[in-house]
């Protein structure tokens, strides 16, 4: 039989002195840095991109809203002014109803 070839031993993990310990945070801090950096550099090419659309989008919204309002007004002078006229050709019928009755017979 052979020798048994033994497994590696697993590393074991000791606590980090001052030197690993520095290169550590400044590694880490680095990789942060840069994954911030991504982050906004993505979100202001999207933001660019996006906002005259959204822009567009709004004024298209405000000009449509803008013109129901004219067409709302127009029509309520419309409508006023047919009451009006409906309302004043009542007080002529009114006020030649009352002549009528207030003739003598």
């Amino acid at each position: 039989m052979g020798a048994r070839r033994s497994l590696p031993r697993p590393i074991s993990l000791r606590p980090m002195n001052q030197k690993q310990r520095r290169w550590f945070w400044v590694f880490l801090t680095a990789g942060v840095v840069i994954v911030a950096m991504g982050w906004i550099v993505t979100i202001s090419q999207v933001v660019s991109s996006s906002l005259p659309g959204i822009r567009l989008q709004m004024d298209k919204g405000l000009e449509k809203a803008s013109n129901e309002l004219k067409n709302v007004e127009s029509s309520v002078e419309e409508k006023q002014s047919t009451f009006s006229e409906a309302l004043e050709e009542a007080q002529k019928g009114y006020q030649q109803e009352k002549e009528r009755q207030q003739r003598p017979l």
